[in-house]
C-alpha cells in the first residue's frame, strides 16, 4: 500500500512525454510514459495512404505497359508508377498517395 506522501513525491517527480518512434516497420509506434510506467501503442488500422503496389487500381495500371509491368514485378516484386505515364494518370485519378508510410 503507499502512502500519500509517496504519491504526493510520485506526482512531483513524475513526468510525462509523448514520443513517436521511428523504425523501419510499416505501422508508426507511440510511447507514452508516465512516472515510471510505460505504455507503447501501435496503429490498429492501415493508414488510407499506401504505396502504389497496393492499389488495387495501381496494380491494374502495371499491367497497361506490359514490359514496365513484367520488369517492375521481376526486379522489385512490385509495380512502382512514380515518373511514368501510368503514374501521372493515377495520380489524376486518385491522389498523390504517400510514398513512405510516415508521410502525411
Amino acid at each position: 500500500e503507499m502512502g500519500d506522501e509517496l504519491l504526493a513525491k510520485l506526482a512531483r517527480d513524475a513526468t510525462f512525454f509523448v514520443r513517436a518512434h521511428e523504425s523501419n516497420e510499416m505501422q508508426p509506434t507511440l510511447a507514452i510514459s508516465h512516472a515510471g510506467v510505460s505504455v507503447v501503442m501501435a496503429q490498429a488500422q492501415p493508414r488510407r495512404e499506401k504505396r502504389w503496389s497496393e492499389w488495387a487500381s495501381g496494380k491494374v495500371l502495371c499491367l497497361l505497359d506490359p514490359l514496365d509491368g513484367v520488369y517492375n514485378y521481376l526486379a522489385q516484386q512490385r509495380c512502382n508508377l512514380d515518373d511514368t505515364w501510368e503514374g501521372k494518370i493515377y495520380r489524376v485519378l486518385a491522389g498523390n498517395p504517400a510514398k513512405h508510410a510516415g508521410d502525411i
